[in-house]
């Protein structure tokens, strides 16, 4: 019963990164919550009181399936299949264990629709869309043309759709910089948030065309291998950018916070970025007798493009957007967009909602447009957001599956956060070792780079020690790639076990104070190839990087 008193709750949150961890964060706050599992989560989730990590579920499950049919299953389709063993295995675990709320956080368990396999199996417990609901996700050309019909404000775009358009979206990239016009390329299905690439030439924009519509890869991250569509917007000039979430199910809806965040891999100064158009530009010299081939040049060019990645730095709540100006944007936009599903599908849409948000000045004032839509929790805006929750985070589940939550008030601490990305970076060699790589490159392509080494997005080493995570204080830490290892005599060590490694967060009366907090405290925490973003962001005039 919402609100009564439980002597013993468990809960669950699926997925394995900071996303998550912050949101086992919010809920083991509530005094009634036990424990909160997450599943499979990582070793930074046993900072977290109550939150244990269930490391190795899905596994057993995923071994069985592989060990039926392990010819011929690529690399995409043996992710698809770790993520069915998962959601199997969870919610097999939550009937076994009698969990009593389920929050999900990435948008491959959502897509494959572990919402209605769980009610199917009598999970009925679950915060998330369900499966069809996801389409306004997983299809970024679907949701710009409802948008467009729902008449919600948005950049000029194209949809191109493989194989028949492809020619057309070469040409129309020589339409846009023949007219002093950068575009952002977007993949048109689920990228795990780095389907968005922001160009600065033409040569960048056709490369990230060939890249999603032809070869389905975006640097590591493999593409659905049956969708090569394309969306290409008209790259703007805006104030800063936002994250708008909502809460919503059939008969209610609620705003659910705002954030904002820079994607952008390297700070524009960074020394790495600085060392791949180096050796780019001097790889297509040395090769200039002859000639580079396309092909090589392909290899090489998306080294020189600061790739958007999951959030390296962001602060919360939005300093921009007034009580005011949130009903602006339910009205303009949130509302209309639901409206226009609902005449669409036939259906209401149901789960957490992002708008991404462009703040641009048009006539004089400020104008929002919607960059993009997703259908869950973003990353890294809940590690921002969860640690401002006043209200109880079970108790906002709750309202949401009695499907009440006009009766609820989330309230939020008048205050702000700053987050901040530590990922494993690129550990610099000798002149003749880095040149090799960059021929292994053009030769073979990113994934043939001598150890790895060329630092996240791009491959990029693990198992790396880290050291000082006890010594950090006043901020927080979530765990998004760190594993534990033994080092004999019964002790154990944290390692590196992803690009993304953990998002420390502090908190302050202004966004200044909370970032100076973060920036103190990383400095105690050290790993062998430790990469973050330098430059403060001053947040009302970034200029926008796409979403």
């Amino acid at each position: 019963m919402f609100g009564a008193w439980m002597a013993v709750v468990e809960v669950l949150v699926v997925g394995k990164g900071g996303r998550e961890n912050s949101m086992g964060f919010a809920l083991q706050k509530d005094p009634r919550i036990d424990r909160v599992y997450i599943a499979p989560g990582n070793a930074g989730t046993y900072l977290i009181p109550k939150c244990v990590p269930l490391l190795d579920i899905g596994k057993k499950k995923m071994s069985s399936m592989m060990a039926k049919e392990a010819e011929g299953v690529d690399r995409y389709d043996a992710k698809t299949r770790e993520k069915m063993a998962l959601v199997e295995e969870v919610l097999a675990f939550a009937l076994e264990k009698g969990i009593k709320q389920i929050w999900v956080g990435p948008e491959d368990c959502l897509s494959l629709g572990i919402v209605d396999k769980g009610l199917e199996m009598g999970v009925d417990c679950i915060i998330g869309a369900p499966k069809s609901c996801m389409r306004l996700e997983g299809s970024k050309c679907w949701q710009k043309d409802l948008m467009k019909r729902a008449n919600v404000p948005i950049p000029n775009h194209r949809n191109f759709y493989y194989p028949q358009d492809y020619k057309a979206a070469l040409d129309y990239v020589d339409e846009m910089y023949d007219s002093g016009k950068n575009v952002v390329v977007k993949y048109d299905g689920y990228a795990e948030g780095k389907g968005s690439i922001v160009c600065d030439s033409r040569e960048q924009a056709k490369w990230a065309v060939r890249a999603i519509m032809k070869d389905r890869r975006i640097g590591e991250l493999l593409l659905d291998p049956c969708n090569g569509n394309v969306e290409i917007d008209e790259r703007e000039n805006v104030l800063c950018e936002e994250s708008f979430y909502v809460l919503k199910n059939e008969r209610t809806m609620v705003p659910f916070g705002t954030a904002c965040e820079d994607k952008k891999a390297y700070d524009d100064d960074s020394p790495d970025l600085k060392f791949f158009r180096k050796y780019v530009n001097g790889y297509c010299k040395s090769m200039h007798k002859l000639g580079p081939s396309s092909r090589q040049l392909e290899t090489i060019l998306p080294l020189t493009i600061n790739l958007n990645t999951g959030g390296m730095v962001g602060v919360a709540q939005s300093p921009w957007m007034s009580r005011e100006e949130e009903e602006e944007v339910m009205d303009r936009i949130v509302r209309p967009t639901f409206r226009m599903y609902k005449e669409l599908t036939g259906q209401e849409w149901k789960g957490i909602a992002y708008f991404g948000l462009l703040l641009v000045v048009h006539d004089g004032r400020g104008l929002r447009k919607v960059s993009e839509f997703n259908g869950r929790a973003g990353d890294t805006e809940t590690e921002l957001r969860m640690p401002l929750l006043e209200t109880s985070l079970f108790d906002i589940g709750e309202a949401y599956l009695e499907d009440r939550m006009d009766e609820l008030e989330i309230r939020w601490r008048d205050a702000y956060t700053f987050g901040l990305t530590l990922v494993s970076g690129r550990l610099p060699r000798t002149y003749q070792a880095d040149y090799e790589d960059l021929e292994a490159v053009g030769e073979n392509g990113i994934g043939y780079v001598k150890d790895q080494n060329l630092g996240y997005p791009w491959p990029h080493l693990t198992n790396q020690p880290i050291e000082g995570i006890e010594k950090v204080d006043g901020v927080h830490i979530f765990g998004s790639g760190i594993s534990l290892k033994s080092e004999g005599g019964g002790r154990l060590e944290y390692c590196t076990s992803g690009g993304r490694t953990m998002v420390l967060v502090g908190e302050g009366r202004t966004i200044k104070e909370a970032e100076e907090k973060v920036y103190r405290e990383q400095a105690k925490i050290s790993f062998k190839n430790k990469r973050f973003r330098r430059t403060h962001v001053d947040w009302a005039r970034s200029i926008y990087h796409g979403g």
